[in-house]
């Protein structure tokens, strides 16, 4: 199961925005227009890519591997083989990372965080600085934990595992390093695409407003992580359209008022109407929800339907994409 959380990502991309000390407290009340649409009054963070890294062992180098591990790394090595292990496995992590059959690496990769892309990717391994290994060729990584690059012993969540055969160089006319190798497609995503949202100014209270509105709009999909700032989780229905469901949240109004619908709903159609060629409209119906479908039937709206008509708009054919 991916998990759906993603916030050690979202917290160290915040600054590229606001900067994170701009939102450690409750500032005073903005005053916001009772029609601005958070993409007015936030940011948003939306990585395409994000650099992981570990430690591992990699096993089956037939005597080229070394016993030298630093302290630290070895500490969690055993921590993290004796979880691995089925109970009752007779298993010594200390003489497993011992042996000369094994190497302390370390593990880089990039990782898609889009759940449109593929969940696997490449790594690069590295034999530990400061240890005698002097081959990974023919090598195994076994299976490891990737964190946020940067993040190794603090307490942060695993964004993917790693494992699998490792390559060594044998292309290149120079003479390889045989102490750097390739896991192709050995990274596994092990979270679910999270966007970023960030107030301009923060507060505690409109921070709990806007996601319990995107809550009920999507279906639980955002959570307050601080004043000014909200994690929300790419839905499913948007799985292969996510730039689209970030335009849908920048045109989601801040409030809900059901004695606007009807004039957000009038004005957005007159923008259809004025300018087909433009999607500002529907983006901005669809966000809006069912009540646009609602609101439509009910309401005055002969004479923009016969201006959609004379513009080859179907309006039932264009709310149909806000159930």
């Amino acid at each position: 199961m991916r998990k759906t959380v993603f916030t050690i990502l979202f917290l160290g991309l915040c600054s590229f925005f606001t900067g994170c000390g701009a939102v450690t407290g409750t500032a005073n009340k903005a005053q916001i227009d009772s029609d601005a649409t958070l993409g007015s009054i936030a940011e948003f963070v939306s990585p395409h890519s994000v650099k992981v890294e570990g430690v591992g062992l990699v096993c089956g180098l037939d005597g080229k591997g070394s016993a030298e591990c630093p302290p630290a790394i070895r500490r969690y090595l055993k921590q993290y083989i004796i979880s691995e292990l089925p109970d009752g496995t007779p298993l010594d992590p200390d003489s497993f990372i011992d042996s000369l059959n094994t190497a302390v690496v370390l593990i880089e990769g990039v990782m898609p965080v889009d759940d449109s892309s593929e969940p696997y990717f490449d790594l690069k391994v590295t034999a530990y600085r400061g240890t005698q290994t002097r081959s990974l060729e023919n090598g195994s990584l076994y299976k490891s934990e990737l964190k946020i690059k940067g993040s190794f012993g603090i307490n942060t969540g695993i964004l993917a595992y790693a494992e699998g055969p490792v390559f060594t160089d044998k292309i290149t006319n120079i003479a390889p390093d045989k102490r750097i190798g390739y896991v192709l497609g050995g990274g596994k995503v092990n979270t679910k695409y999270v966007i970023g949202l960030i107030l301009n100014k923060p507060d505690f209270e409109l921070t709990n407003m806007i996601r319990n509105r995107l809550n009920m709009r999507f279906d639980n999909v955002a959570r307050a992580i601080k004043a000014g700032m909200i994690e929300v989780t790419l839905p499913d229905r948007y799985k292969k359209q996510r730039g689209k469901f970030i335009e849908l949240l920048k045109a989601t109004y801040v409030y809900d008022i059901p004695r606007n619908d009807q004039e957000r709903i009038n004005k957005n159609i007159r923008k259809i109407v004025e300018n087909p060629q433009s999607d500002e409209g529907e983006i901005a119906l669809e966000a809006i929800g069912n009540q646009s479908l609602d609101q439509l039937w009910l309401g005055p709206l002969d004479k923009l339907g016969e201006d959609a008509e004379r513009g080859g708009i179907s309006l039932p054919g264009l709310f149909f994409q806000a159930v």
